[in-house]
């Protein structure tokens, strides 16, 4: 499991799409990263809804959503073309966090 307060975490990047909870019974949404912010403690990702299929307020088109990073990977599976390993260069981000994930003051 990938820890919200691991400063060095593996996180996705913006741009990238990615179907929330796509196993749950409930709805399904796609949705594209629109942000990665660590704020001093946690990391938080924002995302943009795509596309969905369900009653949630967060399943509306165009919605923005934040989540703890932590969360986001329990609930978000990577859309590909093909099956990629974790850590795929323009797919995730390893490491400190760089000056497009600070939260600035």
């Amino acid at each position: 499991m990938i820890s919200s307060y691991d400063r060095e975490a593996t996180r996705p990047l913006a741009g990238t799409l990615w179907v929330w909870e796509p196993e749950k019974p409930h709805a399904v949404a796609l949705i594209r990263v629109t942000g990665v912010r660590w704020n001093g403690e946690e990391w938080f990702v924002q995302t943009t809804t795509i596309a969905a299929a369900g009653a949630y307020p967060g399943d509306v088109v165009g919605a923005v959503n934040w989540n703890d990073l932590g969360r986001f990977w329990e609930a978000a599976h990577r859309v590909s073309r093909r099956a990629t390993a974790s850590g795929t260069p323009g797919v995730t981000r390893k490491g400190a966090p760089q000056p497009d994930e600070q939260v600035s003051a």
